[in-house]
């Protein structure tokens, strides 16, 4: 019998877990550096707002370049 309780609290507290909406996400601007920060990025909020494909982004640590990342961004599904 306590098997079976301990297999429905799983199951509620993943059908809760499941069942949840992620909150909205803002762009942190101060993180950009130079006359970049003052950018309207507003777009980067909404979902899917990268065009999907081949990107180039640049790592800066502190100011200082530290090298570039390349990556292919899909669309999300769902």
């Amino acid at each position: 019998m306590k098997m079976k309780q301990n297999r429905l609290c799983m199951l509620a507290v993943c059908s809760l877990l499941l069942s949840h909406k992620s909150g909205a996400v803002t762009f942190d601007t101060s993180l950009l550096a130079g006359a970049s920060g003052e950018s309207d990025l507003s777009r980067f909020n909404e979902n899917n707002a990268m065009p999907a494909g081949p990107q180039e982004m640049d790592i800066y640590v502190n100011g200082d370049w530290k090298g570039a990342l390349y990556g292919d961004l899909r669309r999300a599904t769902g």
